[in-house]
């Protein structure tokens, strides 16, 4: 699982069919909300070779487009996972 650090609201619904959807076979899974893909997402061991590939500040988003259909998505109740703290006024939002 790789939860990003300045996502407060991460709704606890999502995590369990996250790691069912890879147990299950998916190399990834990945929560929406209302068609957006968000965070956290769920990694296979299959992709950690790709993930210490790479470089800087980019996050894992190239290596989870490329798997295309193969990606797992799992419908998040709320914005959640979409909602990050990157300025002191976000967190009077959360």
């Amino acid at each position: 699982m790789v939860f990003l650090g300045d996502m407060p609201r991460v709704p606890h619904a999502v995590l369990k069919p996250l790691c069912e959807a890879v147990a299950n076979g998916a190399p990834a899974a990945a929560p929406v909300y209302e068609g957006q893909r968000g965070n956290p997402v769920v990694l296979a061991r299959t992709l950690f070779p790709d993930v210490l590939q790479l470089r800087g500040d980019v996050g894992a988003r190239r290596i989870l487009d490329a798997l295309g259909d193969r990606l797992a998505l799992v419908e998040a109740p709320d914005d959640g996972i979409l909602f990050d703290v990157d300025h002191r006024r976000d967190v009077e939002r959360a």
